[in-house]
């Protein structure tokens, strides 16, 4: 998957881009991006040596993409309906009258899965998922 992007900085190995909208993020609205003429920052790997003010192509391969959308939201998900029925469960068995079981263990799991998602992406994943710019445009 290939994006063009402008950049704005450069910090260490990477650089902070802008990316604009394009026609797939009509279709999307993962990260609200899809909605008028907006922009957004992001990090991508700096292979190609940009500058501040160049204007590089972003690559990440689809399957990556995918992936990432399948941690970032399906993962917390699955926590969140665990969560919730590990929290029904302990709600029946201590035969309480109350969903404050399920409520704070459907919260407590789905934290604990973003805590392990990023520490996750910390130690083993950081290149794999990041976009990289790959060529300067102009």
């Amino acid at each position: 998957m290939s994006e063009f992007a402008q950049v704005s900085s450069v910090v260490g190995n990477k650089v902070k881009v802008k990316m604009y909208k394009n026609e797939a993020c009509k279709h999307c609205n993962a990260c609200d991006f899809g909605a008028g003429g907006k922009e957004i920052e992001i990090f991508a790997i700096n292979d190609c040596g940009a500058v501040a003010g160049d204007t590089v192509e972003l690559f990440i391969k689809k399957d990556k993409f995918l992936k990432a959308v399948l941690i970032m939201y399906v993962i917390p998900l699955m926590a969140l309906i665990g969560g919730l029925g590990f929290g029904y469960l302990l709600d029946f068995a201590l035969s309480s009258t109350t969903d404050l079981f399920p409520v704070v263990f459907g919260f407590l799991f789905t934290f604990l899965a973003f805590l392990s998602i990023k520490k996750y992406n910390k130690e083993r994943i950081e290149r794999k998922y990041t976009p990289t710019a790959v060529r300067v445009i102009k």
